[in-house]
C-alpha cells in the first residue's frame, strides 16, 4: 500500500447553541492543500476536510498530512516545483482515506459533542 503514514495535525468541532432542529443537511468537502516531495520515493500530502450542518448549527474542521511512498516520485505526481499533482491513481486513494479517517473522527466527536451524526448510519427493522 502506497501509503506510509496519516496523521491529523488539527482537528476542530464547533457546537453553535444548545436547540438542533430536526431537519440538518450536513455537507463534506475534502481538499488537498499542498503536495510536497518528503523523501527520494515519497510526497507529502497536505488535506483539509470539511463538515458543515445546514441551518448553521455546527460544523467541523480537520486538517493533516498523508505521506506515500513507491519504486519513484514520478509514479505518484506530475508537474515540478509548487505545481505538483497526484496521479489519479493516487488521487483516489488519498481521497478515499481522508473520508474514511475523518468521518469516523467525526462519528466520535459527534457523539461527545451531542451533535446529529454526520453520516447515516444502517437501521435494523423488523417485519411485522
Amino acid at each position: 500500500m502506497p501509503i506510509t503514514n496519516f496523521e491529523f495535525v488539527k482537528v476542530s468541532v464547533e457546537k453553535k447553541g444548545k436547540e438542533i432542529p430536526k431537519n440538518i443537511k450536513v455537507e463534506h468537502r475534502s481538499s488537498i492543500r499542498k503536495i510536497e516531495k518528503s523523501g527520494k520515493n515519497s510526497v507529502s500530502v497536505h488535506f483539509s476536510f470539511e463538515t458543515s450542518y445546514s441551518p448553521d448549527v455546527a460544523n467541523f474542521l480537520i486538517e493533516g498530512i498523508i505521506t506515500l511512498k513507491d519504486t519513484s516520485i514520478e509514479r505518484i505526481v506530475g508537474g515540478s516545483g509548487k505545481d505538483l499533482r497526484l496521479k489519479p491513481r493516487y488521487t483516489e486513494t488519498v481521497q478515499n482515506a481522508i473520508i474514511r479517517a475523518c468521518l469516523l473522527l467525526e462519528l466520535i466527536l459527534a457523539r461527545e459533542m451531542r451533535l446529529p451524526l454526520p453520516i447515516s448510519l444502517p437501521v435494523v427493522k423488523l417485519e411485522k
